[in-house]
């Protein structure tokens, strides 16, 4: 079934003219396990990241990059490996912008485009996904196996560095210096019939809105999990996260003075994530049994809380 969608997926692209930059559909995010596991490392850029097992062991690593806006890079990164697999090398940055979930400008119910500062943003994160380097060691004197799978040309150095793409920027400026738009010529250095996506039925997060970080952070980390677990051919998809790493994953940090409203913005979210088919359910697990939640007036409620774990269900 996945490769009958695959095939159709890429026919669409070709009936689009390969090259053209007219899209015509939204990006869908991977479900390669390589490729999905950069998204917790742009989210800590210092850890290295481990997947497989015994002969599939595979540890990864990105370079040192000033990175502004993680979310976006990571959007970014799916989209044009989406787009690089439908047959696609070349796009306008402001089209790439309206396809991952920037908010254009509106005056009087009129549409006005993009703000300069979030072009700014989308150019200067596109440099950087040109710069972005996985990085890897070798398994014995082999490439490791999630590395050569889709990057066959890798070979066994002592540390193995890929960029996932080859990018072209032009920008188009005004007179004044301001971005009007760029073209943006990519080339995957990937091999693009071995990368599958979430199937068409799925939520398409990488459309969900940029203003919105928290949600699109945790459909993404959810969507990684339930790929993994797809995998495994588990029958019970679930995920189970300790409080204080799901506030690390939406990238929200505990106010200390106000722990109420930082609980009532996880719940408001986990909410929007079920109400979008994100995640089916969610339970409160204290010292891995279910409980209802602490009362919010008990001294030492929030720390508990922290201390806490969602048993989520995808």
């Amino acid at each position: 079934m996945a490769e009958e969608e695959k095939k159709k997926d890429k026919r669409k692209g070709e009936e689009a003219g390969g090259y053209s930059r007219l899209l015509f559909e939204d990006p869908r995010l991977t479900k390669d396990a390589l490729l999905l596991s950069l998204s917790e490392v742009i989210n800590n850029p210092l850890q290295i990241v481990c997947i497989g097992r015994d002969k599939k062991r595979t540890e990864i690593s990105i370079n040192e990059l000033n990175i502004d806006n993680k979310l976006v890079l990571q959007t970014f990164l799916y989209a044009l490996v989406y787009y690089s697999c439908m047959g696609y090398r070349e796009i306008r940055l402001t089209e790439l912008m309206e396809r991952t979930g920037f908010k254009k400008m509106r005056w009087r119910d009129e549409s006005h485009g993009f703000s300069q500062e979030d072009k700014q943003l989308a150019f200067n994160t596109v440099k950087l996904l040109k710069d972005l380097e996985l990085r890897t060691k070798p398994f014995g004197r082999n490439v490791p196996y999630f590395v050569s799978r889709i990057f066959p040309q890798a070979e066994p150095k002592d540390i193995i560095r890929i960029n996932p793409f080859g990018i072209a920027l032009t920008v188009l400026s005004d007179v004044s210096g301001k971005i009007k738009d760029a073209n943006i010529k990519f080339t995957p250095n990937f091999d693009v019939q071995k990368i599958y996506f979430f199937s068409s039925e799925e939520p398409k997060v990488l459309t969900f809105p940029n203003e919105k970080p928290e949600l699109k952070l945790l459909s993404i980390f959810l969507l990684r999990r339930k790929a993994f677990a797809n995998q495994k051919r588990d029958d019970d998809n679930y995920v189970i996260v300790k409080v204080e790493n799901l506030l690390k994953i939406c990238g929200m940090e505990m106010n200390v003075h106000n722990p109420r409203r930082i609980k009532e913005k996880l719940e408001n979210i986990l909410y929007t994530a079920r109400e979008k088919d994100i995640l089916k359910s969610y339970k409160s697990l204290l010292d891995g049994q279910a409980y209802t939640d602490v009362c919010e007036y008990n001294w030492g409620w929030a720390r508990k809380w922290l201390e806490s774990e969602l048993r989520i269900h995808f």
